[in-house]
Order: C-alpha cells, then structure tokens, then sequence
C-alpha cells in the first residue's frame, strides 16, 4: 500500500499545530522541575514554590506521610515533605502529577480502553525504575520519569490514527513495527511526537531525548536511558499491558550491549520482572479504584522502587 505523500504532509503539518498548541505545564510544576537543575536550591524555596498547587500539594503530603516514608510525626507542610521525599523522588512525584491528567486521555487509535495508556505509562515507569536499580543505573528517578512520559506522543497522534487503523493494524500482522507503520502512514511516529511534546514543556534535555528515542536507542545521546525504557516497554507489552493493534516493537539488537549485559541476561531479566510488573498493575488499579471520578495518582513507593 503506498500513502500518498501530499497526505502525510497534511497530518504532520496538522500534528505540528497540535503540538504547538499545547498547554504548558503548570506554572508550579515547571518553576519547580527548573529550580531542581540547580544544585544550591533548597526545600523551603521549594515548598513556596509548590505549596500554590493544590494538587501537587497534596501528592507531595500523600506520599512524605505514607508508610514508606512516614516517620515518627506527621509532615504538615510542602517543604517538610520535600525533605523527607528528597529532591530525587520529588522529581518523580512532579512528572507524574504533571501528566497524570492527560494520561488518562481514551485512545481509541491506540489503546481502546479507557486509561489504558495511563495503566502502560505507569507500569513501564515503575518497570523501568526496578529495571536501573538492576542495572545500576545512577539515577533511578530519572528513568522513572522517562518510562512514565515515553508515549506521550500517542495523545496527539491519536485522532490520525483512527481513520487509518484497520489498514495500520494489517500491516502489524505482517510484520512490520509499529514506528514503520505509523511513518508510512502519517509521515512521523509516536516517539519523535513525544519527544517534541516533551521538549514543549520545558522537560530537561535527557528525557526528550529518551522519549524520542525509546524506540531506536542508539539514536540517544544518552543510550542507556533511552535502552531502560526500550526494554521496559517491550517487556510490559509482552506481559499484556497497553497491548495495541499495531503490536509488540521488536527489541533493538543493540539493547543488550548498551545496557553493558549479554543477550541470555534478557530473558533472566524479563523473568525477575514479571511479578513486579504485575504489582505495579495491581498498585495501579488500587490507586484508580481510591476516587473513579478523579483517578488518584499511584503511590511511587512499592519492591519496584
């Protein structure tokens, strides 16, 4: 089948508005994510800083004063929260609060279930997180953000898959990747999308880079980031979570040289990582059970962290 290239000019021109268009992240989110670049910033600056967001607020309290981290008494205040978390994890916290809402987004393109796409993110995030630790990786946090924020750019390419997905989905029995199929077919793909998406919101430059490389991670500057969530998302996929017409991605050949392991540690790996991917589906369905009308972000804290 060949798309016509006046066609796929049109959806990626259309695709550029959108992103274009996108709302920035909240004011407190943003001013928060840039003060965390420098070294010298503290939590009282911080918490003034966050304490203006009810919803961020209230994630950071939620998670200082869970049994993971609860101490003796109670935090009642962001900064105290924020030292208690420690900048890391409140990194984590800010992302997930930051597209937790659109997240939930129902793609019926893509995923034909409502949060379905919030279920994967999360689920690859949490993977990917476990997935450094093994690795040691020297920052776990990070590759948390970046396993959560890797398919964003599937809420924009949504709308111009849907006219298109039977053909798309027949092309995936064939055989070929889902990037193949949605280049041939829209003139662009869900990882470069994500990536611009994420460069719109101001995200540092090493999770731009991973989003829009998850799927050919020697394109990366930074590989081995960009490698974690390859592997985390083929592995989740693999277990049945945020399964698409457009099938499972083949791994990278060189996936397993980047992560500095040998080929026969795959499958070791993918079998010590399923249980804790089916935690993190159950954690997942807890936290969205807690309050339907407003689905509750998941707490971080579980084995996987």
């Amino acid at each position: 089948m060949i798309i016509p290239s006046t066609q796929k000019a049109a959806v990626v021109e259309a695709v550029l508005r959108d992103v274009n268009r996108l709302r920035a992240l909240p004011a407190a989110a943003a001013q928060a994510i840039r003060m965390l670049s420098n070294p010298a910033v503290d939590a009282q600056r911080l918490g003034r800083v966050l304490q203006s967001d009810q919803v961020i607020t209230s994630q950071i309290l939620r998670q200082a004063n869970s049994a993971y981290y609860g101490g003796q008494t109670a935090c009642t205040t962001v900064a105290e929260g924020i030292v208690r978390l420690g900048f890391q994890q409140l990194r984590s916290v800010l992302y997930t609060v930051a597209t937790g809402g659109v997240l939930t987004a129902r793609l019926n393109g893509y995923h034909r279930k409502d949060g379905e796409l919030y279920r994967h993110s999360y689920i690859v995030a949490m993977t990917t997180r476990r997935l450094a630790v093994m690795l040691r990786f020297p920052n776990p946090d990070e590759a948390y953000a970046a396993g959560l924020l890797h398919d964003i750019g599937k809420l924009i390419l949504d709308r111009h898959v849907q006219p298109r997905a039977a053909a798309m989905a027949a092309e995936a029995e064939q055989g070929r990747s889902v990037i193949e199929i949605e280049e041939r077919h829209l003139g662009t793909d869900h990882a470069t999308i994500g990536g611009l998406m994420a460069e719109r919101w101001a995200y540092p430059a090493v999770l731009v880079d991973a989003i829009g490389c998850h799927h050919a991670p020697t394109l990366a500057r930074q590989p081995r980031l960009a490698a974690l969530v390859h592997l985390s998302n083929m592995l989740v996929l693999q277990s049945g979570f945020g399964l698409t017409p457009l099938g499972i991605p083949p791994l990278h050949p060189e996936t397993p040289r980047l992560l500095c392991i040998v080929d026969e540690q795959v499958t070791q790996i993918a079998y010590a990582l399923r249980p804790e991917i089916e935690v993190a589906n159950r954690q997942f369905d807890e936290g969205m059970k807690t309050n339907p009308g407003r689905p509750k972000i998941p707490l971080l804290q579980s084995r996987l962290a």
